[in-house]
């Protein structure tokens, strides 16, 4: 008897130690678990359709042309799909290179008039300037030559000849429009010359560090003019772009996030010091509308984001 006693509670002591140490690796088991359990994910938008086919409420690019790496991304504004019927996207942008890949093309747009077709517009006008620029660069036609007046105003007369094709006013076409065109090699010292063009509130900008200074304010063409009826309120000048130079061409919608957003200018100047994936970048376009309460960021966004010297 004196020999099973302490057995018994050698055993019971034993018992006890397993049962918190099993306890113990239980609680850190479960601690290690929810701190590697992803956070919750935020609500998916219900985004409504169009009433009528209208294009992809995104579209998206990368690219890379001489030393120049490119992220493009265009995203209908919140405001927009979220009632029925939703409302088509209404910004359009297009890249483009000349024959010989010398140059590469940027235009964006950002349609008016929500009343009529501005989505429509603002694809015939990025699609014609675009196609436009490429058959005078590859006419050997230099940057210097190329008049603001000129290619906005052919810009114009197409949309005008879409309309008629069409059957619809051209009043319904109104629409924003800017174009660059960037040298895709640099001089020997780092920097390139580029042609800005612009009619209309949507803008081109180049990164300063932490802040963004805007090109088109340096260009005088008249804001509150759109295509197609007064194409020769286009303005154009040659920008001088330094080595390394991070250029964005944007829409309203997405500028404005540049002064509304808690430092916004820094925010995306940090996001876009060098190339993002293409997921991440459209994320950065697809800022929240209602980030710190601003609650007035539900406008299309659109982005053409050059890095210079990114080969």
């Amino acid at each position: 008897m004196g020999f099973v006693l302490p057995t018994v509670r050698f055993a019971g002591l034993a018992l006890v130690v397993v049962l918190l140490i099993w306890a113990a690796t239980f609680i850190v088991g479960r601690s290690r678990r929810s701190k590697r359990r992803p956070a919750r994910a935020e609500p998916m938008p219900r985004w409504a359709l169009p009433h009528e086919p209208a294009l992809p409420a995104i579209a998206a690019d990368l690219a890379q042309i001489g030393d120049l790496a490119v992220r493009a991304a265009s995203i209908v504004g919140p405001a927009n799909r979220s009632h029925q019927p939703g409302m088509p996207r209404q910004d359009a942008y297009r890249l483009a290179q000349d024959s010989a890949s010398e140059h590469l093309i940027i235009a964006v747009a950002d349609g008016a008039l929500p009343g009529g077709r501005p989505g429509l517009g603002a694809n015939l006008a990025t699609t014609t300037v675009v196609n436009d620029l490429r058959r005078q660069l590859d006419l050997g036609i230099g940057l210097e030559r190329l008049t603001a007046a000129d290619v906005f105003g052919r810009v114009a007369q197409s949309m005008v000849d879409g309309a008629q094709l069409r059957g619809i006013s051209m009043g319904s076409l109104y629409t924003t429009l800017v174009a660059m065109v960037i040298p895709t090699a640099p001089t020997r010292g780092g920097e390139r010359t580029a042609w800005l063009a612009y009619l209309g509130h949507s803008s081109a900008w180049v990164n300063l560090g932490s802040r963004w200074q805007n090109l088109t304010a340096d260009v005088t063409a008249d804001t509150s003019a759109t295509l197609p009826f007064q194409p020769e309120l286009a303005a154009a000048a040659l920008v001088d772009l330094p080595p390394k130079s991070v250029v964005a061409i944007t829409t309203d919608g997405l500028a404005a996030a540049f002064s509304k957003l808690p430092q916004g200018q820094s925010r995306f100047a940090h996001r876009w010091r060098h190339p993002r994936s293409i997921g991440s970048f459209l994320l950065d376009v697809d800022f929240p509308a209602d980030t710190a309460g601003t609650g007035a960021l539900t406008d299309d966004r659109t982005a053409v984001i050059v890095w210079c010297g990114a080969a």
